[in-house]
């Protein structure tokens, strides 16, 4: 009989317990391999980093075939800070290539390096749609875990600001063809500050598919600002939790560079806090057309712990609010009371 007592209470202990919603998962979160950013932080006090090597090459059909061939680094760390909703990012490319100037004779050599891109900036979640009875696992109901539910598609919704800090670069406005012979290119000089805001979407649904949207203004008040957008859809599978596939389009738009990017490729866990991941893409375009492949890996330095709330906490919350309520409202009837009186002491 004390068995079973003791069974009860642990039951109803558990039963009532709940670990606060926020961003952090128990598996290594990566936004990589792909470009875009989820809606999700890696969660407080997890430090995360995500780097990779790229081999690219280029050719531009209106200037002669000029081509640019050569390597990237990319890399991004990411810090969870303060809250779970809010995450530290410092993100940057740099390239070191070769550009072949076609559009003059003798044809010009040139071997060159600098940051592609590089900014810090902070994301905020400001909208989550997902709720504790959404992550509750019904173990009657395969459906009700992984099956298609309208409301999924609900996206949680995050907004991110930085600012991009770009010393001397071969690479002004992200251009990556910048021929100092067409004066147009010649003048280009962008500055060493500028801001930037993405907003972000990410719906998760039908158990193993996810859906990211990035809307991005980048280079704001410069001469030449730009206008982004990055659609991603990721798919893991039933049959291997581990892999995942990805695939996304990506578009960009200002008066120095515009591009229709298409890329795809796999991510693999490696454990816990590990991930490794391949990919590859390329433009729909000629000016220029460009092909690229990717090999990465993310990982984290977990110290993060869970804030757990207790039914007990929950119902003092509720009570000191409704107290609160009953104040105001006692406040609100006193006051009433009080104008009818001086309106009858008038008459």
């Amino acid at each position: 009989m004390r068995i079973l007592f003791k069974a009860i209470l642990c039951i109803s202990f558990f039963g009532y317990t709940t670990v606060s919603l926020g961003q952090y998962t128990d598996v290594i979160n990566s936004n990589r391999p792909g470009t875009s950013m989820s809606s999700f932080s890696v969660g407080k006090r997890v430090l995360q980093v995500e780097t990779g090597l790229s081999y690219k090459s280029l050719e531009h059909d209106s200037f002669n075939n000029s081509m640019v061939e050569g390597a990237a680094v990319d890399f991004t760390v990411r810090y969870g800070l303060f809250k779970e909703q809010l995450e530290l990012l410092w993100d940057f490319t740099y390239q070191f290539d070769n550009l072949t100037n076609t559009t003059v004779t003798p044809i010009l050599e040139e071997s060159r390096g600098g940051f592609l891109k590089n900014s810090i900036g902070a994301k905020y979640l400001i909208f989550n749609p997902i709720k504790e009875e959404d992550q509750i696992i019904n173990i009657r109901s395969w459906d009700d875990n992984y099956g298609f539910r309208w409301k999924d598609l609900i996206p949680t919704v995050a907004l991110y600001g930085g600012v991009n800090l770009v010393p001397d670069s071969p690479f002004d406005y992200g251009n990556q063809f910048n021929l100092d012979n067409i004066a147009f290119y010649a003048q280009l000089e962008e500055p060493a500050f500028s801001p930037k805001v993405v907003l972000t979407t990410q719906s998760n649904f039908a158990g193993y598919w996810v859906l990211i949207t990035n809307w991005g203004y980048n280079r704001i008040a410069t001469d030449y600002p730009e206008m982004s957008y990055i659609i991603t859809l990721v798919h893991s599978f039933k049959s291997n939790s581990r892999l995942s596939v990805f695939v996304e389009n990506q578009g960009i738009k200002s008066d120095v560079y515009a591009d229709v990017l298409a890329k795809g490729g796999i991510a693999y866990l490696l454990g816990r806090d590990w991930q490794i991941d391949l990919s590859l893409g390329g433009s729909f375009k000629n000016t220029p057309s460009q092909g690229y492949t990717s090999l990465g890996v993310s990982f984290r330095i977990d110290k993060h712990v869970d804030e757990i709330k207790t039914n007990k906490e929950k119902s003092n919350k509720e009570l000191s609010t409704g107290k609160r309520k009953k104040k105001k409202k006692k406040k609100k009837t006193k006051k009433i009371k009080e104008i009818e009186e001086s309106i009858e002491d008038e008459e």
